[in-house]
């Protein structure tokens, strides 16, 4: 198997556990997608920042570039389905897993160091610096992963979801190679080289993970007719914001049904014992309501209410007339006067 075709299978291979870990979450929970991000990014750091696969004079670092394309897909999935708070989770437990790594490293290390004979250790040592920037770098890059899917969710006309897919990674990977690369490398002598063949190798990526990505979110559309609505651009800040003003509006939603029961209940208390007929009936004359007069009148005891059409009530020479004063009713002018023998 070529190198190549090797990274592919990978890559292939850990993308698809990851959305499948994310697929599975109506039937279990997220629980064990937090998990698997969280063993992925202890990966990426167990994984040897030299180990990598040269395709076309390019070298595709397993760890920050294969691995990390994963870490991504799984967080920008769980925040485009679950929304900002379990966006936050998954961010959370990636940053978290990238600063213990180096505690456990050190600790594991130590012990290591004093058990084993030849001081053999299978975490690497870290390099301090690169170690700072690649915390730096992944959380922007996941907060901004947020704001740019909702800046391509917002815009009219909406590109199509295959576009916003692309542009969303595109514009992580890039993001995270410039800051990266420049805190880590600026000074040096292979700076420049080192963030055009990042910048290159990423981009790549970027493209060959989009089809994968987007069939995972056409499929779960199709599935449980998901719709992408707008949200505030930051809303992954904002949730509590957003919690607040959803709670506010279902409290004025039932003070407003319960005021209008209130409504509704004293207006049937005060035709429900009046000396005239009253009665509510749909446009084809559907009797829906009666007050006891009406009943008393029109219906036998123990008659369905809607027994009786009301419309068959009128003289048949007067229907016409009837006819054309329900049909002028309109919300603006909802009221009509009209009197007709029964």
């Amino acid at each position: 198997m070529s190198p190549a075709q090797l990274l592919l299978l990978n890559s292939m291979l850990l993308a698809g556990t990851v959305l499948a870990v994310h697929a599975l979450r109506r039937r279990y929970s997220l629980a064990f997608l937090y998990a698997v991000l969280g063993m992925t990014v202890t990966t990426i750091w167990i994984t040897p920042q030299s180990l990598a696969v040269t395709i076309g004079g390019m070298n595709f670092l397993l760890g920050s570039t294969v691995l990390y394309t994963c870490v991504i897909i799984g967080v920008f999935v769980c925040y485009v389905f679950d929304g900002p708070s379990a966006g936050r989770a998954a961010i959370a437990v990636v940053v978290a897993g990238t600063i213990l790594f180096p505690l456990a490293s050190l600790i594991f290390r130590e012990l290591f160091i004093k058990v084993s004979p030849f001081g053999v250790c299978p975490f690497p040592e870290l390099a301090w610096r690169n170690y700072a920037s690649s915390i730096i770098a992944t959380l922007t890059d996941l907060l901004a992963l947020t704001v740019v899917w909702g800046c391509l969710i917002n815009y009219r006309p909406r590109p199509p979801l295959g576009i916003s897919v692309l542009v969303s990674l595109l514009a992580i990977m890039w993001m995270d190679s410039l800051i990266f690369i420049t805190l880590a490398y600026s000074g040096t002598p292979d700076y420049w080289a080192t963030l055009k063949g990042t910048l290159v190798s990423r981009s790549v990526v970027a493209v060959a993970a989009t089809p994968v990505l987007t069939l995972y979110l056409v499929w779960e559309i199709k599935r449980h007719g998901w719709r992408f609505d707008s949200l505030p651009v930051l809303a992954i800040f904002k949730l509590g914001q957003l919690e607040k003003e959803l709670k506010s509006a279902r409290h004025d939603l039932a003070k407003s049904t319960e005021e209008l029961q209130q409504v509704e209940d004293r207006y049937l208390a005060s035709v429900e014992d009046m000396p005239l007929m009253v009665c509510h009936f749909q446009p084809d004359g559907q009797v829906v309501y009666g007050n006891k007069v009406f009943i008393r009148t029109y219906f036998l005891e123990g008659e369905e209410l809607d027994a009786v059409n009301f419309l068959s009530l009128i003289a048949e020479s007067h229907r016409p007339e009837v006819d054309g004063v329900l049909a002028g009713l309109t919300v603006d002018d909802p009221t009509a006067t009209i009197e007709v023998p029964v």
